[in-house]
């Protein structure tokens, strides 16, 4: 392991973690890293993709009570909706005002006879739970944490050992359209994917673009497939992987077991037929529905951060204008002071 602080700061601000695994904010912090395993489901076909997903889920419910379904408004989580066993409880999770997922989880329920509860978060749960996601981590948090977290917890307190969740299918089978636009450069990549330009808000802005490099070809350009499968997906898995931990339950996610056997059909993505093979088997399984449009999780960041003025530490640019960052965009600032404010006032 190494410390650099700054290299730190500015890795979490353009891809939400630590991409390099030997990296920590400080000598004393270990940080936890979400790294896939094998072995994998090759697959070519809607009909392979629902192969695996029946292969994968088979002996989480082979205990009744094991396994719950974590389930959205969305496909991905819909389509395991209809492998899961009858009466198998789904969770659904609501932030602050934002109940959009509620509806289109329940269509699901009735559609496949689930149980159903939903989980609400506020506030006093990211104040109470986002320290202790942040030691757990040894790093700043996404801002669903919190919210699997609590489920998390309510499901282990139910008994379930296993969360089954329909992450990851935008990562391997091209659901990220706005990725797939153009054939990107570096340095266009770079300025299109960062979450949260460090130039922007820190006093020691660094362009690290590794990660990118890594997944460029000798033509210079960027395999966004290839970086999404890699980067991304550790990024996003640990994202579940971390609440999922503390509060002592399983992350499955089926999904993310699977790669793609052929090459991606990107000119379908960029025209508009995201994730083509998982809209088919979504199709299949759910003739009279309509694929809902891809909805970001439930998260109130905009409506819990909106008096937020801005970074007060050394670290930050001062008079940022907040008003031009999106919810997510303040999150990501907002969590990292509280993270470097934890590392300053507590003992590891």
């Amino acid at each position: 392991m190494y410390t650099d602080y700054e290299k730190a700061m500015n890795s979490w601000l353009i891809y939400r973690y630590l991409y390099d695994t030997r990296l920590t904010f400080d000598e004393r912090i270990l940080p936890n890293f979400y790294e896939p395993d094998g072995p994998y489901y090759n697959v070519s076909t809607s009909d392979d993709i629902e192969s695996s997903i029946l292969d994968y889920i088979k002996p989480f419910f082979e205990n009744e009570g094991d396994t719950a379904l974590m389930l959205s408004g969305g496909i991905d989580s819909g389509i395991l909706a209809s492998y899961v066993p009858k009466k198998t409880m789904a969770f659904t999770m609501t932030d602050g005002n934002n109940t959009s997922e509620v509806a289109g989880a329940k269509k699901y329920v009735e559609a496949n006879n689930l149980r159903h509860e939903i989980i609400s978060t506020g506030w006093d749960d990211y104040k109470e739970y986002a320290p202790m996601l942040m030691r757990q981590k040894g790093a700043p948090i996404h801002s669903i944490e919190v919210q699997i977290y609590k489920t998390a917890v309510y499901a282990r307190e139910q008994g379930y050992n296993f969360l089954l969740f329909g992450e990851l299918a935008d990562t391997v089978f091209g659901g990220l359209s706005g990725l797939f636009l153009k054939d990107w450069t570096i340095d266009e990549f770079f300025h299109r994917y960062a979450f949260v330009d460090p130039f922007r808000v820190l006093k020691k802005p660094l362009k690290l673009d590794e990660p990118i490099r890594k997944s460029t070809g000798a033509d210079g350009l960027v395999d966004t497939h290839g970086f999404l499968n890699w980067c991304f997906l550790r990024q996003s898995a640990g994202g579940y992987t971390n609440p999922c931990d503390l509060a002592k339950i399983k992350f499955l996610a089926p999904y993310g077991k699977m790669r793609m056997a052929e090459k991606l059909d990107v000119d379908r993505v960029r025209y508009g037929d995201n994730k083509y093979l998982i809209r088919e088997l979504f199709n299949r399984r759910y003739p009279d529905f309509i694929a809902p449009e891809k909805t970001p999780m439930p998260r109130a960041v905009d409506e819990y951060l909106v008096d937020w003025s801005g970074p007060i530490r050394p670290e930050f640019l001062e008079h940022i204008d907040i008003s031009k960052l999106t919810g997510d965009e303040k999150w990501y600032i907002y969590c990292l002071e509280w993270f470097l404010d934890i590392i300053e006032n507590e003992d590891w």
